[in-house]
């Protein structure tokens, strides 16, 4: 090292520890004069301090760090510094290459060199910029380290801990303050001594897990996209292409390639959930940036506000003159669902002065904030009235007499005409379901009532698919109420295009008074677009990276109808998922994939709307978000263990790992907006995420696939029929056939053969 340095350079050893320390280093090195100086770190206690310390103590135009366990190679210096010669440039660089004490771990995959601080697959080019540089081989300039305020304490290695990510929140201030460039240069080389502790296993696990909460340090203080801008592109691109790496070799007789594919995978994991802990946390947001410790105080939580929610048609505005609860106080705001002759154009979040509701206000913003979609709407304003089709409407329900209750009424409500009404009482406990049934079947004869024995939600949908009479069937649930044009939207999406087998709507929360409706309308988004969307199996620009796995984007089985013909064709829904088993949920998500991939078309259609009554006690919507964790997770299982898109997934699943910090960051978000911030929702969701790949296993095992069900309805009065299968529906491709006027399938499934509608054979 010292055999590198000219005439006016200056090495300086910065000891981070007590007088004892320095003591017994000076009397080691001997010979300390102006060119070598040794300095205790004044700072905080660790390597951003000690960093800082010597960076105000140096003398030279660039500052070169090198850590106490790396040995630099010849000519190292002279090409770091080759870089400066560029005047853009803030900052360098160099490669690290490991040297092991012990020799290299058959486990350890060259995607993660970085957790023993050296070099790793996935860098840039030579002579490329970088977002930061590696801590133990870089160099910057003074001027920039002093202007900017140097590195960060409290990130970063204090105590022998595994912290990092010190010189990345530098490095990303730098850029940002300055407009320069750090770039990387990999002739400057260093070799980096690996002990034999960084070598295990569980120092792996270690390392990634504070790397993530670093990288959550690192949020707190810059943002999550720039703290996250390179880990996107190595996440997915990287490590996918070095799990396939992996299972490659291993098919080729290195049996350590599945231990390297699965490293990776247990790394990316354990570095989102280290991300996940240190999010939730307060750590890494109470400090401001720079190297000052003060801590700044914290601004407390917003409290819940109730809002008052209703509509405003621009074609004939009309609000009531106060928005007041239930109590009769006036509300501070409300939301409006703004539409134009019946067409939503989106949603409207407006604050009031003693709850009035000025609806002159309203309208110009209305048209401030909807023009574009206003104007396309006004192109086709009889659309509600253009297409006449019959449709069976199933409403699944189970010891909801209420909800379902209100939820016919508004059926009944429709302006489309030409429809029938299939009650799918699932295996409810009481009676009130058929009687409320039988009720409206005596006012109006398209009210039919079935009752499925077994329970399960995906049970209760294939047996309406095996009453329905017409070729679209619609689903929704016992707790909405339909929009008077819902249907009218539902066939307006079948319109854009031939190959449509499924289309979705918006679902809009019908009331905003509770905090627990208020999170739930932050957290999962149903109402977030009101644009129309069609997707095909091909990924566009548009389109998720994770697309046509990505949750969420197509809709949802509250509000969702489909072709029935389609259904048949793919086996229905899969009965492993969805309320009533074990999953409790994923049935939706599983038929979109299912429908997109084998060739079909969905479209996402808002004017096919309908307002959804959020749960209200905060231990109800704690079950409801494990319960979406859980389904959400045994749906991508299903589609991981499953031969025919195992790589499609895998290739997307590593990408959706990391985009699950998104999700981390909407939890949080949701939670602190809604003033639910104990409430436990957000780790809920994350643990039923980690049960769901255990839990669809056992529904699995659980669920025989040799039973086949053959559908004969018995009519016990004219119009309302009471069916009773002689055995369940498997959700296998059926083979069916048409008989008069009542449809009658049944299902069979050779045991030699796989199909991608089972829960079961793949």
């Amino acid at each position: 090292m010292r055999s590198q340095l000219s005439g006016d350079d200056e090495l300086l050893i910065v000891v981070d520890g007590g007088p004892a320390l320095v003591d017994m280093i000076r009397a080691e090195l001997g010979d300390v004069n102006q060119q070598l100086r040794l300095l205790r770190n004044v700072e905080e206690p660790g390597l951003a301090g000690a960093r800082n310390t010597g960076s105000a103590a140096a003398r030279g135009e660039i500052v070169v760090f090198l850590d106490d366990d790396a040995v630099p190679r010849a000519d190292w210096l002279e090409e770091l510094l080759m870089a400066f010669s560029d005047a853009t440039v803030i900052g360098v660089g160099g490669s690290v290459i490991p040297r092991w004490m012990v020799g290299a771990p058959h486990w350890l995959p060259a995607e993660f060199l970085w957790v023993v601080g050296c070099s790793y697959r996935g860098q840039p080019p030579d002579s490329h910029e970088v977002r930061n540089p590696i801590g133990a081989n870089m160099a910057f300039r003074r001027g920039v380290l002093s202007s900017v305020g140097g590195f960060t304490n409290g990130i970063g290695r204090a105590s022998g801990g595994a912290l990092g990510c010190e010189e990345t929140e530098f490095a990303i201030r730098a850029v940002a303050a300055t407009g320069g460039r750090v770039v990387l240069r990999q002739s400057a080389v260093v070799d980096h001594v690996v002990e034999a502790e960084r070598t295990r296993f569980r120092y792996f696990v270690r390392r990634c897990w504070d790397e993530g909460r670093s990288k959550a340090m690192v949020s707190g203080r810059v943002g999550t996209d720039a703290a996250l801008a390179s880990e996107r592109t190595y996440v997915a691109r990287t490590l996918p292409a070095g799990v396939l790496r992996g299972m490659r070799a291993a098919l080729l007789g290195d049996p350590s390639g599945i231990a390297r594919a699965a490293a990776i995978i247990v790394g990316l994991a354990v570095t989102s959930a280290g991300y996940a802990a240190g999010s939730s946390s307060s750590i890494g947001r109470r400090r401001p940036p720079g190297k000052g410790t003060a801590a700044t105080p914290v601004a407390p939580f917003p409290t819940f506000r109730p809002a008052w929610v209703g509509e405003l048609d621009l074609a004939a505005p009309s609000l009531p003159p106060r928005a007041v609860d239930e109590a009769g106080l006036p509300l501070a705001r409300a939301r409006l669902l703004v539409r134009h002759a019946g067409t939503p154009l989106g949603l409207l979040d407006i604050e009031l002065s003693g709850g009035t509701l000025d609806a002159s206000r309203a309208v110009n913003l209305a048209k401030q904030k909807f023009d574009p979609a206003l104007q396309a709407a006004m192109k086709h304003p009889l659309w509600a009235s253009a297409i006449r089709r019959p449709v069976s409407v199933a409403v699944c329900t189970r010891d909801r007499p209420q909800g379902l209750r209100r939820t016919i009424e508004s059926l009944l409500r429709l302006k489309h005409v030409d429809f029938e009404i299939i009650v799918v009482d699932s295996a409810s406990r009481g009676p009130e379901t058929e009687a409320i049934a039988t009720d409206f079947h005596r006012q109006d004869a398209r009210v039919r009532y079935v009752r499925e024995p077994l329970p399960g939600l995906s049970k209760a949908r294939n047996r309406a698919v095996a009453e329905a009479r017409n070729e679209i069937i619609a689903f929704t649930d016992d707790d909405v109420t339909v929009d008077p044009h819902w249907l009218n939207g539902i066939l307006r999406g079948f319109e854009h295009n031939q190959d449509i087998a499924c289309v979705t709507g918006s679902v809009v929360s019908a009331s905003l008074s509770r905090p627990e409706a208020d999170y739930f309308e932050r957290r999962i988004g149903w109402s977030s677009s009101f644009v129309p969307r069609v997707f095909t199996s091909e990924r566009t620009t548009a389109d998720s990276f994770l697309h046509p796995f990505s949750p969420g984007n197509f809709g949802t089985g509250a509000n969702l109808a489909c072709r029935r013909s389609a259904l048949l064709a793919l086996g229905g829904f899969d009965e492993c998922l969805g309320a009533g088993s074990r999953t409790r949920g994923g049935e939706d998500l599983d038929i979109f994939v299912r429908l997109l991939t084998a060739g079909y078309a969905l479209s996402y259609e808002p004017s096919a709307l309908v307002w959804h009554d959020h749960r209200l006690g905060t231990d109800a919507l704690r079950d409801q978000m494990y319960a979406y964790g859980l389904g959400l997770s045994a749906y991508l299982t299903k589609f991981l263990i499953a031969r025919s898109t195992r790589r499609a997934l895998i290739r997307r699943a590593l990408p959706g790992c990391w985009r699950m910090l998104k999700l981390l960051h909407r939890i949080r978000q949701s939670r602190d907006g809604s003033g639910l911030r104990a409430a436990g929702l957000g780790s809920a969701e994350l643990r039923g995420m980690v049960a769901g790949p255990f839990v669809y296993l056992a529904e699995r095992r659980h669920q025989d696939p040799a039973h086949v069900r053959a559908v004969q309805p018995t009519v016990s009065e004219p119009g309302l029929v009471h069916s009773t299968p002689t055995s369940r529906f498997a959700a296998g491709p059926p083979r069916h056939r048409v008989a008069g006027h009542r449809k009658v399938f049944t299902v069979r499934r050779p045991r030699s053969r796989r199909y991608s509608g089972s829960g079961k054979g793949e």
